[in-house]
């Protein structure tokens, strides 16, 4: 058993990056793991951690003890001020808890988000009995499945991770090399199918930000509409590199260190009209993704990896409870033509990496299939027996 907080501050406009904090919330001796050696860090004399967090941690120590897997608590809490031309100040505050549990076996295959405090604390709890009885199940799995072609259907939700990977980052502005950039297609092209529409919104599930790291309001904007390509996300500095756009307060980074980029707040895919039940029961035989540990895309050439953490194989029609993970590796066009967008959209949290730091971030869709995707490294286990 492998358990610790971790801790992002930003202090006197200096970033500590992460380091190690005891279980009451105060910096631990010697315990420091800087990334850069020529900045002055704080020494945290009171704790960080809520006090139900605190309270919290050793009954989540106690639901996954003796099964070898880690249990690893971050805790952001920074804050950043703003100076407009008028030289007002806005002040942005930034809080929350990420909770992840994995297994020792195979860390990153199996690496799964709990959830965001606030957002989730009321039942922190039940998701990790629920993920550690997941994660004991999947080290049972050893059937292993063809490569190929398959139907995949994302659960209400998981789509978004997929549309935030192969539709939000390319709409990124200062990724104009990306074959699905804006910058490299004509207004009014249609690059998906007319059933899917994308958007990026201000954060919902936490507090909301008014404003960007440049001071611009920030609002929707809207990435696809029926399949059409529409704005992309900006900053000052890109609009000045492409003129035709305008701001759309999408100007973020994680602290002071990184280089502020146009990053997504919250992107998520309006609700279809099809059901569930018409998603899965024209698949013969096909995956249903029901969790992703990791997404990565090459804009370059144009592909996605994504690990699906866990899922659920689809026979006949039905979705079954036989347990399976799976890996998509394919071209971003195999998804262009979405089969199914139903109508039980879901939103939830999440982290997302980039060159301007590791951002907090909101995707949400409802159910979604395709068809034809490249699944590798396939491995099931067995229907239970009622």
């Amino acid at each position: 058993m492998v358990y610790g907080h971790a801790t992002t501050m930003l202090h006197n406009g200096k970033s500590t990056e992460y380091f190690t904090v005891d279980y009451t919330g105060t910096q631990s001796n010697n315990s420091a793991n800087y990334n850069s050696t020529n900045v002055e860090y704080p020494v945290l004399d009171k704790p960080i951690i809520e006090a139900d967090i605190q309270a919290f941690f050793p009954e989540a120590v106690a639901a996954v003890n003796r099964h070898r897997m880690t249990l690893c608590l971050a805790h952001i809490k920074k804050q950043s001020t703003i100076i407009l031309l008028d030289d007002t100040r806005l002040t942005k505050p930034q809080e929350y808890v990420l909770l992840t549990l994995e297994d020792n076996h195979n860390p990153n295959e199996t690496r799964a988000l709990i959830g965001i405090y606030p957002h989730v604390a009321p039942n922190l709890l039940p998701q990790i009995r629920s993920t550690k009885d997941w994660l004991l199940t999947r080290r049972k799995l050893k059937k292993t499945i063809p490569k190929g072609k398959y139907p995949v259907v994302f659960a209400p939700g998981i789509g978004g991770i997929l549309m935030h990977e192969i539709v939000g980052h390319p709409f990124e502005l200062h990724r104009p090399y990306a074959q699905h950039s804006p910058a490299n297609l004509n207004k009014g092209h249609q690059l998906f199918s007319s059933n899917l529409s994308v958007k990026d919104v201000p954060l919902s599930l936490v507090c909301k930000e008014d404003f960007d790291d440049e001071g611009t309001p920030t609002k929707e904007t809207v990435l696809l509409q029926n399949g059409i390509v529409g704005m992309p996300l900006t900053d000052s500095r890109t609009c000045l590199q492409f003129p035709e756009y305008p701001l759309t307060g999408n100007c973020r980074r994680e602290s002071c260190n990184h280089k502020p980029t146009p990053r997504m707040y919250c992107t998520y895919v309006e609700d279809g009209t099809d059901s569930a039940s018409q998603a899965i029961g024209g698949i013969e035989y096909g995956f249903y993704a029901e969790a992703v540990s990791y997404a990565i895309v090459d804009h370059l050439a144009n592909t996605i990896v994504m690990s699906v953490g866990k899922g659920r194989i689809i026979r006949h029609g039905t979705l079954t409870d036989a347990p399976v993970v799976f890996t998509i590796a394919d071209k971003m066009s195999a998804f262009t033509n979405v089969k199914h967008v139903c109508n039980d959209g879901l939103l939830l949290p999440g982290i997302c990496g980039g060159s301007s730091g590791m951002l907090y971030v909101e995707h949400g869709s409802p159910t979604m299939a395709f068809g034809g995707v490249q699944v590798v490294n396939a491995s099931q286990g067995f229907a239970q027996t009622h």
